[in-house]
């Protein structure tokens, strides 16, 4: 091979790696923040309305700290109980969501230097069970509207968060 061909292959070869490491090594906060955005948008056909429902205090009501950890550890919430009301459109789509969220902040941790915890379940399926036998619009409304406050803090602190 002539120089200047092995010069443009090693060139090329260095751009294809360079492209490589910045797309697997991206930081994925604005793809957390868009998925937010379109989840939000889902939700959008439930009225935001303040309900207080005994029984579901395992449901994150408050914004957690904004730290990758509890901010995961409450989406690991919510996707255990959407997992219970796939009845309920559009808890199907939100699930997967959730979930994709999820892993978004785990590669959001690896691109910080540390691991997520996995939670073990907060979710008492039993009771969850009996509230949406007894209320489900009120059960469904509820935890879509506590989960969208979680997401428009997400959308809000993303860029803040610096550590898990």
């Amino acid at each position: 091979m002539s120089g200047p061909t092995v010069a443009l292959r090693g060139i090329l070869g260095l751009c294809l790696a360079a492209l490589y490491s910045a797309l697997v090594g991206a930081d994925p906060s604005a793809d957390i923040k868009a998925l937010a955005d379109v989840t939000v948008s889902r939700l959008e056909a439930f009225p935001e309305v303040t309900m207080s429902i005994s029984g579901l205090e395992f449901i994150p009501e408050a914004s957690p700290a904004p730290q990758l950890g509890p901010i995961d550890q409450a989406l690991g919430v919510f996707q255990e109980v959407l997992g219970q009301m796939l009845a309920h459109e559009p808890a199907g789509q939100v699930l997967n969501d959730v979930e994709n969220l999820r892993s978004l902040l785990q590669r959001r941790a690896s691109a910080l230097g540390c691991a997520l915890d996995t939670p073990s379940s907060q979710v008492d399926q039993g009771q969850l069970q009996a509230l949406l036998a007894d209320s489900a619009f009120s059960v469904v409304t509820a935890t879509f509207n506590r989960l969208r406050g979680l997401l428009r803090f997400l959308i809000g602190h993303m860029d803040e968060v610096q550590s898990c």
